[in-house]
């Protein structure tokens, strides 16, 4: 089951809110000091390859000081959306994930990383010295798989 776009960013929302998946840390670290365009990270054809159909920038989905995000959302009428963000370790999310059944540590992507099911799509992340990658992936053809490349990607990049 797809959950339409605008559903899935809902309920991420609501999700984030709860503090379930935190973002926010104390303005002016050093860890993020050099903003990344997370959303040029990513070319149009392997965001194409991955969906099974084009996918378009909608906005940045955090702007806070210590995070550098995108947010790519499917035509409409079409499923499919994407988050990046990239933040400093402190906000590794397995703790949050760890307990979803699909949960799987996954090895040669950083120091650690992990890949597991949420709001019916994927979620993987990945920490690499003073970064984490974290995507949430959901409708098109993506999977678990999906969501690991992405990560392994962005991963290269840093």
């Amino acid at each position: 089951m797809h959950i339409r776009t605008h559903q899935w960013a809902r309920h991420a929302a609501a999700i984030s809110s709860l503090g379930l998946i935190v973002f926010m840390g104390s303005v002016g670290s050093p860890a993020l000091a050099a903003k990344k365009n997370v959303c040029a990270m990513l070319s149009t054809s392997a965001l194409r390859s991955w969906w099974g159909e084009d996918l378009h920038v909608d906005s940045p989905a955090m702007d806070i000081p210590q995070s550098d995000s995108c947010h790519w959302i499917a035509a409409p009428g079409k499923t499919g959306s994407l988050m990046v963000q990239i933040v400093p370790p402190r906000y590794y999310p397995e703790s949050e994930s760890k307990h979803l059944n699909g949960f799987k540590r996954l090895s040669g992507i950083g120091e650690k990383a992990f890949v597991a099911p949420r709001l019916g799509g994927w979620t993987a992340a990945a920490l690499k010295g003073t970064k984490v990658v974290t995507v949430w992936t959901n409708g098109g053809k993506t999977n678990s798989g999906t969501a690991v490349s992405i990560v392994k990607t962005l991963v290269q990049q840093l």
